[in-house]
């Protein structure tokens, strides 16, 4: 059995809606800046001045990250993919708009 072409994507319907929700989701985690403020976490910690190492709250921001992930597997077939998907959304939003918040205060 071949597979099939990669164009399908594009040309069959029913594979349309699931490409386009799956490029939007990683489109969303892109511009909330989640990897940027993973990446630059040492250096966040350091800036706002943190009563912990910069470090040991990196380790605890990833901890908390994994720890997540395991809830949300755990939890998603019982809620369903789509409020798990909206309630991520939110607090994607949520969090931009706090760090920008501080960030815009604290200059």
């Amino acid at each position: 059995m071949s597979e099939p072409p990669f164009t399908d994507l594009f040309s069959v319907p029913h594979l349309r809606k699931p490409l386009f929700i799956s490029l939007a989701v990683m489109f969303g985690q892109q511009m909330s800046g989640r990897y940027a403020v993973l990446f630059f976490s040492v250096d966040i910690f350091d800036a706002a001045g943190v009563g912990v190492d910069a470090f040991v709250a990196t380790v605890i921001v990833a901890a908390v990250q994994v720890a997540g992930t395991v809830l949300a597997a755990a939890v998603i077939d019982r809620v369903g993919r789509r409020p798990l998907l909206i309630a991520s959304a939110f607090f994607m939003a949520l969090s931009s708009f706090a760090l920008g918040t501080h960030d815009n205060c604290s200059v």
